[in-house]
């Protein structure tokens, strides 16, 4: 029976995630009639955002959160809308497509670009002694 209840409650917040985004990419379509195929790579980029600064640099939890939810979050909306969606309001509807696909690559690119740039190791603090094709494991950022 406990597996059932895990399932259960595993089942349903999965399935508000899913209601969530589905929500957002709804109001952004009908807020602005470009269907934002970047939504998901903007996503991203907060949670590895939230990640290094949570994890790579040992923020407490809540002001990373903080910073990345009432920093980061509006000044990437407002950027991209002042850059990027205003100008395709009138675009027809292959460029507001092909915005939208390159900005799904651009932005986490640009992101862990910048986030990654001279860091070689990400170590995940196993101390068991498990390797990876005879390495430690973690994981090779910037390979020697």
């Amino acid at each position: 029976m406990s597996e059932f209840i895990q399932l259960v409650v595993s089942g349903a917040i999965t399935g508000a995630i899913f209601s969530l985004i589905a929500a957002g990419l709804v109001l952004s379509y009908s807020a602005t009639g470009i269907f934002n195929l970047a939504y998901g790579g903007i996503a991203f980029s907060g949670a590895f955002i939230y990640f290094e600064l949570n994890s790579g640099l040992g923020w407490h939890w809540l002001p990373a959160f903080l910073l990345v939810v009432f920093v980061y979050g509006p000044l990437v909306g407002l950027l991209l809308n002042a850059a990027v969606f205003r100008p395709l309001a009138r675009a027809n509807d292959a460029a507001k497509i092909m915005a939208t696909v390159g900005l799904l690559v651009a932005v986490p690119a640009f992101v862990k670009w910048v986030l990654l740039a001279g860091i070689s190791w990400l170590d995940w603090g196993i101390t068991d002694g498990t390797t990876f094709q005879g390495s430690p494991a973690g994981i090779w950022r910037n390979p020697p």
